[in-house]
């Protein structure tokens, strides 16, 4: 037995998420560290991206890239990736992760299926930046128009996206 006190009044309960429909999505990087490995023998960035329209703004979907690592062919695939989020940034040399922050992009989410002891999850295949053609059709996804459906009619003539100011 475990004895301790707990109110659960006083806590709001853990919400169900369930997973997003693959498509392109706009997003930003709202948070980000460094931590070692699961096997601790390397280091990888996490990447908080958050949803920033439509009917799912305010998600967030997290992103591992392993900078250090024994495997040689994740460590490609993560700088690759990098270097996708900052030409989609516009931030080609960084020294801190939170430059690539508050900046808003499209990214492509996937739905990865379960499989064996591991639950189905979304996985982001692809950042662009906001003049990537949205419209562009992906074999993995279904397109999603990024920024029409939560942009009011005097904001679409103006030309400004939902969070633009």
């Amino acid at each position: 037995m475990a004895e301790f006190e707990f109110d659960a009044n006083d806590v709001p309960p853990a919400e169900v998420f369930e997973l997003l429909p693959a498509g392109r999505y706009g997003a930003m990087i709202v948070e980000s560290e460094k931590k070692p490995t699961k096997n601790n023998d390397g280091e990888r960035i996490v990447l908080t991206w958050q949803i920033i329209e439509g009917e799912h703004e305010g998600r967030k979907i997290f992103q591992g890239l392993n900078i250090d690592n024994p495997n040689e062919k994740a460590v490609a695939i993560a700088k690759r990736e990098l270097s996708a989020i900052s030409h989609a940034t516009g931030k080609i040399r960084i020294r801190d992760t939170e430059e690539l922050h508050d900046i808003p992009c499209v990214i492509v989410l996937k739905v990865v299926p379960a499989k064996g002891d591991f639950d189905a999850k979304n996985e982001i295949k692809g950042v662009e930046g906001l003049d990537a053609k949205a419209a562009t059709p992906t074999k993995q996804a279904p397109v999603k128009p990024v920024a029409q459906a939560a942009t009011t009619p005097a904001k679409k003539a103006a030309g400004k996206m939902p969070w633009q100011k």
